[in-house]
């Protein structure tokens, strides 16, 4: 007999690669959690009490160990893994991040900017041999040359998903929040100078809608709306996040909230 695994929460995007029908295979596996490879992207399978995302498909039970390479494939509300695994998706709350609007998050700017600032000093990406292969990305915030950012950040650092890929998740997600939604096409557009990583690449489509970790919405959030405690307890939680992942996502969140303008501007403005 299979295993079964309930998803308490599932995120747009895992939703979406997982549509009935759906074939692929496990990508990665690790003690308690795994990335399943679909025709429709990647979806992180994460333990229990794990923070919600946009590909995340938070578990409610252990997962059991996983080969990497076992064919998956969805049918109605399963996503069976091989012979030895049925993921149950059919009590599976739906996740998606709150939005403040540009114009609160713009006059909250500096509160969430102050927040992050412990938790971005821990970034990989401000020391040796990193800082010196990202260049100048404040300036190309400034202007603003997402793409040059994509190009300077992406790929830059070890891991799965390597510091200057964190960094460049927070750069979109800012940069969504503050433009709207008429800045998405824009926004993914400038991903093809990244030299991102595979996992990365699918973080980074959706940050670019607006969608991130779970704390990250409650950061801006908060300092939209002007509560100084709940914005630290989140930007502390972002800090929990992987070896340094959080803190290179806080440090993107960071800089693009000190230097981005609140509208994007016109090309060849």
């Amino acid at each position: 007999m299979p295993a079964w695994v309930r998803v308490a929460s599932l995120g747009q995007g895992a939703a979406a690669a997982l549509e009935g029908g759906e074939r692929g295979e496990v990508w990665a596996a690790f003690r308690r959690a795994a990335y399943l490879r679909m025709g429709g992207g990647l979806v992180a399978l994460t333990p229990q009490g794990s923070h919600a995302g946009p590909i995340h498909a938070v578990l409610a039970d252990p997962l059991p160990p996983l080969e990497v390479g076992t064919a998956v494939r969805v049918e109605a509300d399963r996503v069976l893994v091989g012979e030895s695994l049925v993921i149950d998706l059919s009590a599976a709350e739906a996740w998606s991040g709150y939005h403040p609007t540009p114009g609160a998050l713009w006059r909250g700017r500096r509160l969430a900017s102050r927040s992050v600032a412990a938790v971005a000093a821990r970034s990989a990406l401000l020391f040796p041999p990193y800082r010196s292969r990202c260049g100048d990305w404040s300036t190309a915030l400034a202007e603003p040359d997402i793409a040059r950012v994509a190009g300077l950040l992406g790929g830059v650092g070890p891991g799965l998903t390597p510091s200057g890929d964190d960094a460049l998740a927070g750069v979109l997600f800012v940069a969504r929040l503050l433009w709207g939604a008429t800045a998405e096409q824009h926004l993914m557009a400038c991903l093809v100078e990244a030299r991102a990583s595979e996992p990365s690449i699918s973080f980074l489509v959706w940050a670019a809608r607006g969608q991130a970790l779970a704390p990250a919405h409650d950061l801006l959030l908060a300092a939209a709306a002007g509560r100084v405690d709940k914005a630290a307890r989140s930007a502390a939680l972002l800090g929990q996040v992987g070896a340094s992942s959080g803190a290179d996502l806080c440090l993107g969140v960071q800089l693009s909230l000190d230097h981005l303008p609140p509208a994007r501007k016109p090309p060849h403005s």
